[in-house]
């Protein structure tokens, strides 16, 4: 074997070696930032409606409340209550409420372990996607995990991705059944998609065209779900009037990606604030272990910003694009609220926050 030949198969190897490290990091930080107290936790809010109810049921009780809920169309977010109750009723009669929620623990690594090769995908820049994965790992303005009910709103992110990397790699069929996917978990995801044409490399005149395309088959799903959601008497449809179905979207579009950006300095400050007891240890062993990953992969990088800006002003108008579709559908909740379970409402806009990471890679 050629010098060059086993210079390669390290660089490889490394690469590897740097991925499967990066994967750990993230696992455990996710653990750590949400998960932490996993043990000591309860059922809180709308978790003793659902959570508590299962937990309670026979096997016959379960299958017949499944039943009911799919024929109902609950809250047009089926597929999303299945994943909930499936969750919550075996992992809850194998461990009670602390499997549950290693459970929830699992759906978000594989979220962000999603978005990272989404990331990679579109642009393989070892910083960009690091301090991507970061941002979207550590979203401060969506604080909804530790309420078990919101387990039917973390596959809405999970179909979304994977619905994007099957677009990206030619798979259109799947793709639209992911997204559908998505909307039946929780709505907010869907309009995201509407960007998919524009993550391609084709030429402008063909995305135009695939765009027209893409743009009539969300069109028909969105309205598909939006009859079924009207016929089973969904009230978040019903009761919904035209100066709301109007005036709600422009005031959350206009205020929400501020409030959401807001929260990435309000968060630390916080934090720092309240500095005591564990995060004394944590948060300069945290600080160390990102450095010293940035470090790694800043290795791997050999990337000049200047060369690169006409993809990083892409990325950024596609991220600023993401961020604003995350609110349109938000019409229970104001884009205001950053705390409780109120603040889902910010729960899609953490994949257009991918743009500060850009710049932060620049």
């Amino acid at each position: 074997m050629t010098t060059q030949a086993i210079g390669k198969s390290m660089t490889l190897l490394n690469n590897k070696s740097l991925k499967i490290t990066t994967f750990l990091t993230i696992a455990l930080i996710t653990w750590i930032a949400h998960f932490w107290y996993f043990n000591h936790l309860g059922l809180y809010e709308d978790d003793y409606a659902f959570i508590g109810n299962i937990l309670t049921m026979d096997f016959s009780r379960f299958v017949d409340s499944v039943k009911n809920m799919n024929l109902a169309f609950f809250q047009g977010r089926v597929v999303g209550f299945n994943i909930l109750f499936f969750s919550a009723y075996f992992a809850g009669k194998l461990g009670g409420l602390p499997l549950i929620y290693i459970s929830a623990y699992l759906l978000a690594l594989t979220n962000n372990i999603l978005f990272y090769l989404f990331l990679q995908r579109l642009w393989n820049q070892p910083i960009f996607v690091l301090t991507g994965t970061l941002a979207f790992t550590l979203f401060p303005a969506d604080n909804t995990r530790a309420f078990l009910t919101h387990i039917h709103i973390l596959p809405a992110l999970t179909f979304l991705l994977l619905a994007f990397l099957s677009y990206l790699n030619d798979k259109k069929i799947w793709s639209y059944l992911l997204i559908t996917a998505s909307f039946l978990s929780y709505e907010t995801c869907f309009l995201l998609f509407i960007t998919a044409p524009f993550l391609t490399k084709k030429p402008q005149s063909e995305i135009f065209k695939e765009l027209i395309k893409h743009l009539f088959i969300l069109g028909t799903i969105f309205l598909v779900v939006l009859i079924l959601r009207k016929l089973t008497g969904d009230s978040r449809v019903g009761d919904l009037d035209i100066a709301t179905a109007i005036f709600t979207p422009i005031r959350q579009i206009i205020t929400g990606p501020f409030v959401c950006l807001g929260t990435f300095v309000y968060r630390p400050w916080q934090t720092l604030h309240n500095l005591g007891g564990e995060l004394l240890i944590f948060v300069p062993l945290s600080l160390l272990m990102l450095l010293w990953l940035f470090l790694q992969n800043s290795r791997f990088s050999g990337l000049d910003s200047g060369e690169n800006w006409p993809i990083i002003k892409q990325l950024s108008l596609l991220g600023i694009s993401l961020l604003f579709l995350a609110y349109p559908l938000t019409f229970t909740v104001p884009a205001t609220l950053i705390s409780g379970r109120s603040s889902r409402v910010h729960t899609a806009a953490v994949v257009g926050l991918l743009f500060l990471a850009e710049f932060l890679a620049i």
